[in-house]
């Protein structure tokens, strides 16, 4: 009789023990997930960084161009159609979602 009773006393508590070892492992997961998420979402932003940086320099570039070629056709040196790429490049960079300076 004893013995019976020590098990059905102890029936209940091994059942919360594995509840609470399950949200323990329900948690691990959870905390591991978010940290997945936080890790992908600080890499995307310093990716993001750099093609800014990116597009920024390509933009300076476009301009320079654009401006040299627009002195050399003022002088007459070229003609107006070898100033479409570098104004055409000056346009696309400033296009709505591009990087402005």
């Amino acid at each position: 009789m004893v013995f019976s009773i020590v098990s059905i006393r102890f029936k209940p508590c091994q059942c919360l023990d594995a509840d609470v070892n399950g949200l323990k492992a329900q948690l691990n997961n959870l905390k591991l997930s978010v940290t997945e998420e936080v890790t992908r979402a600080f890499l995307l932003v310093q990716a993001t960084g750099e093609a800014i940086k990116t597009s920024e320099v390509y933009l300076h570039q476009a301009k320079g161009n654009l401006s040299m070629d627009e002195g050399r056709y003022s002088t007459g040196v070229h003609n107006a159609l070898e100033i479409g790429g570098p104004d055409a490049l000056c346009r696309i960079a400033k296009r709505p979602g591009s990087v402005r300076i």
